[in-house]
């Protein structure tokens, strides 16, 4: 179900079988300021609903994070994640190789450095809930 919706960037999505929230991107070009509302929005949802695990579904997404979203999700975001509970951060990686890819795999790499979540990469989201239904 779809809980918010900032077009052209990102819907958020509420998935209630699973408890977890799944931001679909689309265009990855925006302000930092429009990142954070987005991101604010889905951090609001996993805290209404007691959840941890959040979706980062790239799938069909064009472009590329400017480079100031990039370091605040490295420098901030995990920070704020962490303290509402997220556990697993799960990305469905963009089906076009580009710039999107290497945006994805920049920030994944500088978040799994750090350590503080399960990190996982998928190629679907049907290959992301199968997988989930193999993990505690």
């Amino acid at each position: 179900m779809v809980v918010h919706e900032f077009s052209p960037n990102a819907k958020i999505h509420w998935m209630e079988d699973i408890q977890a929230i799944r931001v679909e991107w689309f265009k990855l070009h925006m302000t930092l300021e429009h990142f954070q509302t987005i991101c604010g929005a889905g951090i609001q949802v996993l805290q209404q609903k007691g959840a941890s695990l959040w979706i980062a579904d790239q799938y069909n997404s064009e472009g590329a994070y400017p480079k100031d979203v990039q370091d605040f999700v490295v420098r901030e975001l995990e920070d704020i994640a962490v303290s509402v509970g997220v556990k697993k951060i799960l990305t469905i990686m963009p089906k076009e190789l580009g710039l999107s890819s290497m945006s994805t795999k920049r920030w994944n790499n500088n978040l799994a450095e750090r350590g503080n979540f399960m990190l996982q990469n998928f190629s679907t989201l049907e290959a992301c809930l199968a997988w989930l239904k193999t993990v505690d």
